[in-house]
């Protein structure tokens, strides 16, 4: 799986506006571990806890076709949305990078930005995000700091995060539930496992209880709901 990009990044790419060198391809090559994987593979089960692009190789610098051509990333395969489950295949030569398989990609993201947790609690939480869940309809509903999380902690919710709901909470955050829903969020402890926290979200944001009706007029208004936007 982690070939199956072929040699890239290749002495073609460019990173920022200088062309990638000789050193820094075998820097990348070498930090995929491949001369450690022999034998089984012990799968590892997590979920994402921040919205990260999903890598080619594990490696963070933006690569170009062109020196020009900053608008598009060649080491990237796709975004994982807050939440995605994701098997873990591998870890990089350095510890900082995990080879993971989600849905429909499979690639590299940071270790920060994933939780591990027994296979069980996987296994529930997944049945979770497929049965009682809030679904983002809108582009993107930023999340306010909490009492709990901190002020800083405010993580940007795009179209399609599902969020498990929490149930027979009256209250969340020291604020009356009435007006919004409390949901759960993933955090990965300092020892790199999962670990839960609530959080709110209003009635009046653009959400929805489990999927929208499949109809065409829900169609038409979730396509244009990111009208403006850039990709990504």
């Amino acid at each position: 799986l982690m070939q199956n990009y072929g040699d890239r990044p290749s002495g073609s790419y460019y990173v920022g506006t200088q062309p990638i060198t000789a050193a820094q391809q075998a820097a990348v090559r070498d930090n995929m571990g491949l001369a450690g994987l022999t034998g089984n593979v012990e799968v590892r089960f997590g979920f994402v806890t921040e919205s990260y692009v999903i890598r080619c190789f594990p490696w963070g610098e933006p690569l170009y076709s062109s020196p020009g051509d900053t608008e598009f990333d060649m080491g990237v395969e796709a975004r994982l949305k807050l939440w995605e489950p994701v098997a873990v295949l591998a870890d990089s030569a350095d510890g900082e990078w995990y080879f993971v398989q989600s849905y429909n990609s499979v690639g590299w993201i940071p270790q920060s930005a994933c939780a591990l947790c027994p296979r069980g609690t996987w296994d529930d939480l997944r049945t979770r995000l497929d049965s009682d869940f809030l679904l983002v309809t809108g582009a993107r509903i930023a999340l306010d700091g909490s009492a709990q999380l901190g002020r800083e902690y405010g993580p940007t919710l795009t179209l399609g995060t599902r969020l498990p709901l929490r149930r027979g909470e009256g209250a969340c955050d020291n604020a009356a539930g009435d007006r919004c829903y409390v949901v759960e969020l993933p955090l990965r402890r300092e020892d790199g496992q999962l670990t839960l926290t609530s959080a709110r979200i209003m009635k009046n944001e653009a959400v929805s209880v489990g999927y929208l009706p499949f109809t065409t007029e829900n169609l038409l208004t979730e396509a244009f709901a990111l009208l403006g936007h850039r990709y990504g």
